[in-house]
């Protein structure tokens, strides 16, 4: 009898939370309840209705199944847009530099979702935002507060330009699933947080050596930023290139350039050139994987940039971060997954050539 009463209490509920569902869904596909509206509290519509919270919470579930609400800490239930009822994947791809549309990188990644082939139920949204600062937490709190208001994307992609643990954890607290493309500046891995990180490996190092070699050079002078001399990352790669260098039988130096942040050492780089010419007239090679060459009053050797910079004219090593986009869109379907641990993917990218000429700026 007991268990008779109780499966009549279940459907009973069942009933009147499929009811509620239903009255909401007319209003949402009548448009009484427009796209990015917040639904009323569980309380309030509890109350409404005149049923418990937990009928109305089994109404909200029906709700989330049909793919018509989705629901965002601190922020209650919200009617998704049309596109994302109809299977559709919104997404944010956020970056801020102090000039984020001069990134190779950066441009890159706005290129390919355009390409042919790109899933087309996935739609790309870019907020590029600048700072006239080396990432001021406090531009960067503003720009996120932006991101919080600027609808309900499914996911939001963060190119994480000069992050560290703090910006990370403060783009962690915005109301839905993120993503981070690319490595951190500390490149540290943080067992103690739950986060989402796609970003590119290349053997760039081996690639300048063997070019260099290629070529019948026999020195190479590699230029770095003292603001980021300390990182991980730099340190490896400063380390496998000389390793290298060595291997292909090059003579390798490293030339510092002074500076707390990347506009200082661009502002004092071309008096370090100026003052360190005979050495640099000595190599064969000057390379550089952070930081553009300016323009030099005195005959210097090749010039090699990791990254492109537009306008220089100085050649670049061009990657085909074609299966990084690859594994971000997985990562982008998987989204919503609940995460028990960090997801962290290293994606191999191939160097595939040297460029002279910058591609077309991208337009957005």
């Amino acid at each position: 009898m007991k268990t008779m009463q109780k499966n009549s209490t279940a459907a009973g509920t069942m009933s009147r939370s499929g009811s509620i569902a239903a009255s909401i869904e007319n209003d949402i596909l009548n448009g009484r309840l427009a796209p990015g509206c917040c639904l009323k509290s569980v309380r309030e519509l509890a109350e409404n209705y005149g049923v418990s919270k937990n009928v109305v919470c089994c109404a909200m579930d029906v709700l989330e199944q049909k793919n018509l609400i989705i629901r965002l800490p601190r922020k209650g239930f919200i009617v998704k847009a049309k596109a994302q009822q109809e299977g559709m994947i919104d997404v944010l791809l956020f970056a801020m530099d102090r000039e984020p549309g001069k990134s190779a990188f950066v441009r890159e990644m706005l290129r390919l979702p355009q390409t042919p082939g790109t899933d087309a139920r996935i739609n790309f949204t870019i907020r590029l935002a600048c700072s006239q600062s080396e990432h001021s937490n406090a531009r960067l709190e503003e720009e996120l507060l932006r991101l919080e208001k600027f609808g309900y994307p499914d996911c939001v992609v963060i190119i994480p330009i000069g992050f560290t643990r703090r910006e990370m954890e403060m783009c962690l607290k915005l109301p839905y699933p993120v993503i981070f493309l690319g490595e951190f500046n500390d490149r540290g891995s943080y067992p103690d947080l739950k986060y989402r990180q796609v970003y590119p490996e290349s053997d760039t190092s081996a690639f300048v050596a063997g070019y260099a070699a290629k070529k019948g050079y026999r020195s190479m002078v590699k230029v770095i930023p003292e603001f980021a001399c300390d990182a991980q990352y730099v340190m490896e790669s400063n380390r496998n290139l000389r390793t290298a260098a060595e291997r292909a039988g090059l003579a390798y130096s490293e030339l510092l350039i002074p500076g707390r942040n990347q506009k200082e050492a661009d502002l004092l780089m071309p008096y370090i050139l100026e003052r360190e010419k005979s050495r640099i007239q000595a190599a064969d090679l000057l390379y550089s994987s952070w930081m553009a060459f300016p323009k030099m009053n005195f005959p210097h050797p090749e010039l090699l940039n990791h990254f492109a910079n537009p306008g220089t004219g100085v050649p670049w090593i061009r990657l085909d971060y074609t299966p990084l986009f690859e594994q971000l869109v997985k990562e982008i379907r998987n989204c919503r997954k609940t995460l028990t641990k960090s997801v962290i993917r290293k994606v191999p990218v191939p160097c595939i050539g040297i460029d002279s000429v910058p591609p077309d700026m991208m337009i957005v």
